[in-house]
């Protein structure tokens, strides 16, 4: 509804910038959500990862150790090195350059297919080689003194394969064992096998899986392309719960971090989701009371639906705040226009009553001929405002109309010899308005220029781009320009003594916006000059009307050339 004597603002709107989708928000939120546990997953494994290859860098710096002091015992033992031990074609470890020859942990315990456990010594085929027999007899006790601090289990190895030197599995062979088997070539092997555990495990042990494997590695003693003997050691990674423990200020502050970003997504979907739809409930408990703040935008919508919504919010608040003020300012119109002929023919009823008998005939005359005239006033009224209402509750117009033909049909039916009609049409406009509805707006223009003494009118029918552009310029009396802002406004006229009503101009009005037209009252030397707009039927209709400009707009004859 656009009544002209309560029009407001057009709502404002929400201030378009880039805001993701609700879906994008709550997709993202779950996806967040589901992603935690696997990322906590994730870490424990590259954490046991972790302490898996430690455990073998480890090993590795003790093999060496123990490696370069069973070399040292083999070149001061007096043996023949040139066929001491057995040729090999691999080194241990890449050669860098002259000097440096550096071994990486290889074992990956998400990668590598974790074997049975160790296979126990094999009685061998042929007995130690003596010269090895006796540098691990000397060296046992250091690896016995070693191993209860390191908790390393050390064996050494002839190049046969043969345990010389260790706690356990003297004078057996582990040459049938794969990761031995490999080292016999000059290679250095690492393997993980299933811990058999010596003693009961806490209930807490199978939460970490580094706790039930065990890393084994053999360490070739290769010297001048020959094989002296091995290294093989083995122990269990750090149990990773013991391992947490010790790490658990670096856990608390993870864990604290999660959290925060658990309180950070709440705050991020309070902010898009839950904050807008409070502030709309606000909104629609301020209309209800009657709250002009309620027409005000969000100030943070959060997503595009919510921004949306908002606007289609303030579309209906405005547009109820204006039917409210409208139907409000209407009310007190028809309460005053109906007053006066019903306050004339009350008092003459009741003047006939009391003095009838006495009252001469031709004052009962004049008393029955003002009750009749305020009747037919009233009749009139009522007539006119079952059109307005007709007209501003219109349907959607589907019909068109030749609007060249549709005015000689005016024409002719309008034309007498107190008026005189000109018609300069260009031909084949067609609109989209009803024949009933023209018209209606034809019949309600042509009679305003008949009420203000016309005797000629000019009806001037041409295009602009989409819409068709009807002038009626009268040679009346004219529209004052004092008054010419409220000529479209419901029961205002200057002829109400001649009986108007003051609702002719604000039907037309009606039924222009009803059919996405519009009218306006342009500046003229002589009479007034009405200038209807209506969209041709090639174009579509689907925009705001023109009248939506507000009544002052319509003095600007660049709205409609």
């Amino acid at each position: 509804m656009s009544g002209h004597g309560s029009r407001i603002a057009a709502p404002r709107r929400v201030r378009r910038k880039y805001r993701p989708g609700l879906r994008t928000i709550l997709a993202l939120l779950n996806l967040t959500v589901l992603l935690l546990p696997f990322a906590g997953l994730v870490f424990f494994r590259i954490y046991e990862a972790n302490l898996v290859r430690e455990t073998e860098s480890d090993l590795i710096g003790q093999a060496a150790m123990i490696a370069a002091v069973y070399k040292s015992a083999v070149r001061g033992s007096g043996a023949d090195l040139t066929v001491f031990g057995a040729a090999v074609a691999h080194e241990p470890g890449p050669r860098v350059d002259d000097y440096f020859r550096p071994i990486e942990p290889v074992t990956d315990l998400g990668r590598d297919h974790v074997l049975p456990p160790r296979p126990d010594g094999n009685a061998p085929d042929k007995p130690a080689d003596p010269t090895a027999e006796r540098i691990g007899a000397d060296l046992t006790s250091v690896l016995i003194d070693a191993q209860r601090v390191t908790l390393i289990g050390i064996r050494l190895l002839d190049h046969q394969g043969v345990v010389v030197g260790g706690r356990d599995d003297t004078g057996l062979s582990f040459a049938h064992v794969p990761e031995v088997a490999r080292a016999m070539t000059g290679q250095y092997a690492a393997v993980l096998r299933v811990r058999v555990p010596g003693n009961p495990q806490p209930a807490i042990d199978p939460l970490s899986r580094s706790m039930r494997v065990r890393v084994f590695i053999v360490y070739p003693v290769v010297e001048a392309g020959r094989l002296w003997g091995m290294v093989y050691l083995s122990r269990t990674p750090e149990n990773l719960m013991r391992k947490l423990y010790f790490s658990r200020d670096r856990l608390l502050l993870a864990a604290a971090l999660t959290i925060a970003l658990a309180l950070l997504l709440a705050a991020i979907a309070g902010r898009t989701i839950s904050g807008p739809i409070t502030a709309l409930m606000q909104r629609a408990r301020q209309m209800t009371s009657g709250d002009a703040r309620a027409l005000a935008p969000l100030k943070h919508a959060g997503t595009r639906e919510l921004a949306d919504l908002s606007d289609s919010f303030s579309d209906m608040a405005s547009a109820l705040n204006q039917r409210a003020t409208y139907v409000r300012d209407f009310a007190a119109h028809v309460s005053h226009e109906l007053k006066t002929p019903l306050t004339s023919i009350h008092g003459a009823v009741e003047l006939m009553s009391e003095h009838g008998n006495s009252m001469p005939e031709d004052a009962r005359a004049r008393f029955l001929h003002n009750i009749g005239e305020d009747t037919q006033r009233l009749r009139r009224m009522v007539d006119r405002l079952h059109e307005l209402a007709l007209a501003e509750h219109a349907a959607a117009i589907v019909e068109t109309i030749d609007l060249g033909a549709t005015l000689a049909t005016v024409r002719e039916a309008h034309a007498t010899a107190s008026l005189q009609i000109d018609l300069d049409a260009a031909p084949g406009l067609v609109a989209r308005i009803s024949r009933e509805s023209f018209g209606i707006v034809a019949d309600n223009i042509i009679a305003n220029a008949v009420q203000s003494g016309a005797t000629r009118l000019a009806i001037t029918l041409s295009r602009q781009g989409g819409h068709a552009v009807i002038a009626f310029a009268d040679n009346g009396l004219g529209i004052a320009p004092e008054v010419a802002d409220r000529i479209f406004d419901p029961f205002f006229t200057t002829r109400r003594e001649c009986g108007g009503t003051g609702l002719g101009l604000r039907i037309v009005w009606s039924i222009l916006e009803a059919n996405a037209g519009a009218i306006a009252l342009a500046p003229s030397q002589i009479g007034a000059t009405f200038v209807v707009q209506l969209p041709l039927a090639s174009f579509s209709t689907h925009h705001h009307s023109p009248n939506a400009m507000g009544r002052k707009g319509f003095k600007r004859l660049n709205d409609f050339g």
